[in-house]
């Protein structure tokens, strides 16, 4: 059990209080993105309110809008910030609502067995769900296009733990129990790129790909591991590293994760490492609409720019009774993911 607030801080004014909940029966980590995420271009922030089942959108200009039946479903924007996509409760499957951010708008986009993750790419959003048949437990991907009917991509028995998709293309890359397969449209055979390292229960709990599709980061739980285009899983940095948060940039070029000990940066072959100094690193996300990485460490906010070598402290909580769980930046101001520590040990939120 512990006290959680989402707050919005902007400079010379008080903090305003988006959500103040008590945390009383999450069983795992759960993913900030389905607690609070910025919009590509940070002029829309969206945010569940765990006390009404709500999910608020706010846009800069201060127009707001309610979606009802959230219950830590994901939620996830569009690489290019026009429509938002939701998982809902239904009756019996869920629904996927479809956000036109520009007109707030809603409309469903398809009603699907126990939807667990979801990802946009070029051609419309890919769900990882259970099959329609409730007699059956096989896993899905389908894709849910721009325009007409839902698409299957991949029907498998148990054991499909995550996939990722190249937001700027149509390839996906999905693990199952401890194979790892690619495959690039509706139709198409799925390509084994490789295994899983560790025991079989190191399920992947963590994967993003660079948009053009050509690399890979994962983790299972411990250490960081790339695929380049059709390769080997290869190991970068150390193997026990619990790593929390994997992020590429915009373009691609830029790779970074993190752990409770240390966040890391590469790009180009370069590599650069922010250290824990005994504060933890809860959260590590590149800054939406500027250049650099947004850090939660300790009390502190930190905005990294790696490729100049310079770490600011951007604001810092006042509550020594609270800690940072995340955080980014909207409409000129902060928005920070706070909460009291736990009273039994639970992990770090994924990320």
């Amino acid at each position: 059990m512990r006290d959680e607030s989402l707050v919005l801080r902007r400079t010379g004014s008080p903090d305003r209080v988006l959500v103040s909940v008590r945390d009383e029966q999450w069983a795992d980590a759960l993913p900030s993105q389905r607690r609070f995420q910025v919009s590509p271009d940070a002029r829309i922030l969206a945010y569940t309110r765990p006390d009404t089942e709500a999910l608020e959108i706010v846009r800069r200009d201060g127009r707001t809008t309610t979606i009802g039946g959230v219950r830590e479903g994901d939620v996830r924007f569009s690489p290019e910030g026009k429509v938002l996509a939701v998982v809902r409760a239904g009756h019996g499957a869920q629904l996927i609502t479809r956000v036109d951010l520009q007109r707030f708008e809603a409309d469903t986009w398809a009603e699907l067995r126990s939807p667990t993750w979801i990802e946009h790419c070029t051609d419309g959003l890919v769900v990882l769900h259970l099959h329609e048949d409730p007699s059956k437990s096989d896993a899905c991907l389908t894709l849910l296009p721009w325009e007409g009917a839902p698409q299957r991509l991949v029907q498998t028995d148990w054991g499909l733990s995550r996939f990722t998709v190249a937001k700027a293309g149509t390839r996906i890359v999905y693990f199952h129990r401890t194979g790892i397969y690619a495959v690039e449209r509706p139709g198409a055979e799925p390509e084994r790129l490789g295994s899983v390292p560790g025991s079989y229960v190191n399920l992947v709990r963590n994967a993003e790909m660079s948009p053009d599709g050509r690399t890979v980061a994962f983790t299972a739980g411990r250490g960081l591991y790339v695929i380049e285009g059709s390769s080997e899983p290869v190991l970068r940095g150390a193997a026990d590293e619990d790593v929390h948060s994997i992020w590429f940039s915009r373009d691609g070029r830029e790779l970074s994760w993190a752990s409770g000990e240390r966040a890391v940066w590469r790009k180009d072959g370069e590599e650069r490492s922010l250290a824990s100094e005994g504060a933890p690193i809860a959260a590590m996300r590149f800054l939406q609409a500027s250049p650099g990485l947004i850090v939660s460490r300790g009390r502190e906010v930190l905005r990294w720019s790696p490729s100049r070598d310079e770490v600011e402290v951007i604001t810092t909580l006042d509550d020594e009774g609270k800690e940072l769980i995340g955080a980014d930046v909207f409409d000129g101001g902060i928005v920070l993911w706070t909460g009291t520590p736990w009273e039994t040990a639970r992990p770090k939120p994924r990320l």
